[in-house]
């Protein structure tokens, strides 16, 4: 028997067969060597880079909102900018924004931020009261009066803005409205000096004057109680920080 009759003949399609998975074999060695990143990788990526702009956007803001305490508004602005060109999903950034805005004259970019405020924060009180002042700049009353109801609901605690809504009401001669309005929140404040005195003031216009010279006196007695207890000396108007609480004196003008 010769060699040629030893050796077995391996048909021509079997190795052509045999080179491709091979050849394809080696492509996914070689691929999985190399590979880039990959699209959950990338994703996980741009979230870490977010989260860090957003932290190092705080030191900007927090500059921009001691500059703007100082009054130095330019340099406030400087500040907020580059806040929010590193992160612009902060709501306290276009608050703070469109309080500049206030300072400075700009009324309708004042409320375009805080337009912007809410829509990332809807629940922001901050941003209502401060839009409910831009409007009432532009003489727009009753979307400010909504504006101020608004911020009273997410603040409910703070008399400050059912004080500034119904004051639109009266200045607007909406005086059977402004009524129900105190009536609707009198049991939440009924110690508030500030609230006793603009229902005082309204039942003066309204001539009922028994209950106007109750409701006055008793804003005076606690007035006067709240002084007393302070120290001695009445405080002055409070101005804090974009979340400082909302004691802001009602300031429209």
């Amino acid at each position: 028997m010769t060699y040629e009759e030893n050796t077995v003949r391996t048909p021509a399609n079997v190795l052509v067969r045999c080179s491709l998975l091979f050849a394809i074999g080696t492509g996914v060695v070689l691929a999985s060597g190399c590979t880039g990143p990959t699209k959950r990788g990338i994703e996980q990526r741009a979230i870490a880079q977010k989260k860090f702009d957003a932290v190092r956007s705080r030191v900007d803001f927090d500059q921009a909102n001691h500059a703007f305490e100082s009054g130095n508004f330019i340099e406030a602005k400087g500040h907020l900018e580059a806040a929010i060109d590193k992160f612009d999903g902060e709501s306290s950034y276009w608050v703070l924004l469109g309080r500049l805005y206030l300072e400075t004259g700009g009324l309708q970019d004042a409320l375009q931020s805080f337009r912007k405020a809410v829509e990332i924060e809807r629940d922001n009180p901050d941003a209502h009261y401060f839009n409910a002042i831009a409007l009432e700049r532009v003489e727009r009353p009753l979307e400010a009066v909504e504006s101020y109801l608004t911020a009273l609901e997410y603040a409910p605690s703070n008399s400050k803005m059912l004080v500034a809504a119904v004051d639109v009401m009266i200045g607007a001669d909406m005086l059977s409205e402004a009524d129900r309005i105190l009536q609707e929140h009198r049991t939440e404040f009924e110690d508030d000096a500030a609230v006793l005195h603009l229902s005082g003031r309204l039942a003066m216009m309204e001539e009922r004057w028994n209950q106007a010279a109750d409701e006055l006196e008793k804003s005076v007695l606690l007035d006067d109680f709240r002084s007393v207890d302070a120290g001695g000396s009445r405080p002055g108007p409070a101005r804090g920080g974009t979340n400082a609480g909302l004691s802001f004196d009602h300031h429209p003008s």
